[in-house]
């Protein structure tokens, strides 16, 4: 067989295989699509049924709840016409009409009291406190005395109903027990409580008649009163301080020298300034610190601050400076034919004089003195006989930096100062000028303390002398503002009240040295009540928060 009859017979052959195999596949899929179509119609049938089924099924449901709720509705209509008129009936018995009034008048009398128990302890309203529209003139406090009367009229009131109604149903109940005439059955249900035959007959009723007399002072007695009581109310307040600033540089005049540019110059201290000796004169003057302004009329607070502080030493009797200055002193004193009761001068130079021909003078130095600054006090009005210096009293003192510990308290606006020094940290030296490219601003601080001390010694140095000419019985010469001061009644100065006229003889109790220590501190603090010498409140570093304790007056 030749390669193209065996090439032909196998074509054939996978031909009529092919076709065999369509046929096959042809007639599967027909079947299949038949069974398909079969089976999506079951299932259309059976979801019919089951939707008819559960209509039905959801009719029923519905049916029997409208059922019962009409059921339900039914019976609640008949139970509540049933209470409805189960409360008709109770409202028109006497019993309830009674117990109804009694229980109401009760629960008023407990509001009366919790309303009043709120306002114990508490602040009253203010004046100004008005309803809009009508009262305006009436302060807070007469709107709760409103409130608190009528809840006890509405009491009272009440009250008044369920005793009418009890006096009412026993007077009938006793009537029918102990028949009587037809006049003392008038006494009876007219509440009256006289004859007194009432009394014998009908006890019970007669005691409720009384007791409906006295029910109209109900609201007039205590406890249905308003008691006004006043009390102390604390509160605690968290504020800055009125802190004294003595790094602002309104304590000291500066002025500046050789400042054509900003590579030389100087600043140098040109005194203090007026807030300073506001504040100062006014302490020296009054002999204590000066008012400053209360947080709140009623308030305490406590501070803490660095601030100058004067701190003096007596000079022992006897020893070397005692006996060189008592020297000086009596030969100044034979010199100028002055017999001295007081000197000071700044700084601490023992000899303050002046020697002319034939006399001698007080010519002390003028200005801030020494290193640290001092100052110079001698008192010798003890003096027994002429140039006598044998009780005189020679202090020294100097201006430090110290650490103070201030408690204010007010009471009705009254202040009430007490403070002390925690510390006497350093001494401060009169350093008057300082170089203006250093940049170093501490010294307004050394300045702000000296411009105080500046004030200070200005009402202290001077001196108080009398002429030998006169017998010490003259006019004196004054050259010092301390007698506008409390050092003029300080123990050692004491006797100068009788030379000099208006002085009085006023005795302190205090030496010297306490006496000007305590002046100066007082002096310090008042510096509080110059509101340019206070730190602003903007600068929150420098001003101290703390808390200010503040006492209102209340009721109760």
């Amino acid at each position: 067989m030749t390669i193209r009859a065996r090439s032909q017979q196998l074509a054939g052959s996978i031909w009529s295989r092919t076709k065999t195999s369509v046929g096959h596949v042809s007639t599967g899929s027909v079947n299949t699509v038949k069974l398909f179509w079969n089976w999506k119609g079951n299932i259309w049938t059976q979801s019919q049924a089951i939707a008819r089924d559960a209509g039905r099924w959801s009719k029923h449901v519905a049916k029997t709840v409208w059922d019962w709720i009409i059921k339900i509705w039914t019976k609640s209509k008949g139970i509540a016409t049933a209470v409805w008129r189960w409360i008709q009936r109770l409202v028109e018995t006497i019993t309830f009409s009674l117990s109804a009034s009694f229980l109401a008048a009760v629960a008023f009398a407990m509001g009366h009291h919790f309303f009043y128990q709120s306002l114990v302890n508490t602040v009253p309203p203010s004046a100004d406190t008005g309803i809009s529209g009508f009262l305006q003139n009436a302060s807070g406090q007469s709107y709760n005395i409103a409130i608190g009367t009528l809840f006890a009229t509405i009491t009272a009131a009440l009250l008044g109903a369920s005793i009418k109604t009890a006096h009412e149903q026993l007077s009938w109940k006793a009537a029918k027990a102990k028949p009587t005439d037809l006049e003392t059955l008038d006494h009876l249900f007219l509440r009256e409580i006289w004859p007194l035959s009432l009394w014998y007959r009908y006890f019970g009723p007669e005691m409720l008649a009384l007791l409906l007399r006295f029910l109209p002072f109900l609201p007039i007695i205590a406890p249905a009163q308003l008691n006004i009581q006043f009390v102390l109310v604390k509160n605690s307040t968290m504020m800055a301080l009125p802190t004294v600033a003595f790094d602002n540089g309104n304590f000291a005049e500066q002025t500046a020298y050789g400042r054509d540019d900003d590579s030389a110059g100087l600043y140098q201290y040109g005194g203090s300034l007026s807030p300073v000796r506001k504040a100062v004169t006014q302490s020296l003057v009054a002999g204590s610190v000066v008012d400053i302004p209360a947080p709140f009329p009623n308030s305490t607070y406590s501070t803490e601050f660095y601030g100058p502080a004067l701190r003096c030493n007596e000079i022992s009797k006897g020893s070397s400076l005692w006996t060189n200055q008592s020297i000086t002193v009596q030969n100044a004193s034979v010199g100028g034919s002055q017999e001295y009761y007081y000197i000071s001068w700044p700084g601490v130079s023992l000899y303050p004089w002046n020697i002319t021909t034939g006399a001698t003078s007080f010519d002390p130095p003028n200005g801030l003195q020494g290193s640290p600054v001092s100052l110079t006090v001698i008192g010798n009005a003890n003096a027994t006989e002429y140039y006598g210096t044998e009780n005189m009293t020679l202090i020294q003192c100097q201006v430090w930096n110290a650490s103070y510990a201030a408690n204010f308290s007010y009471e009705n606006g009254v202040q009430n100062v007490s403070s002390t020094i925690s510390s006497y940290v350093h001494t401060m030296d009169a350093i008057l000028s300082v170089s203006a490219i250093a940049l170093d601003y501490s010294y307004i601080r050394n300045w702000s303390y000296l411009a105080v001390m500046d004030v200070f010694q200005d009402y202290v140095t001077g001196s108080i002398s009398f002429p030998f000419s006169d017998n010490l019985g003259g006019s004196p010469t004054i050259t010092t503002s301390m007698i506008m001061t409390s050092l003029v009644s300080s123990d050692e100065l004491l006797p100068l009240s009788t030379p000099i006229k208006g002085l009085g003889s006023y005795r302190s109790g205090i030496s010297m040295k306490d006496t000007l220590e305590t002046m100066f501190h007082n002096a310090t603090i008042s510096l509080a009540s110059q509101t340019l010498l206070l730190q602003s409140v903007l600068i929150l570093y420098y001003n101290p928060v703390s808390e200010i304790n503040s006492t209102l007056i209340g009721h109760q």
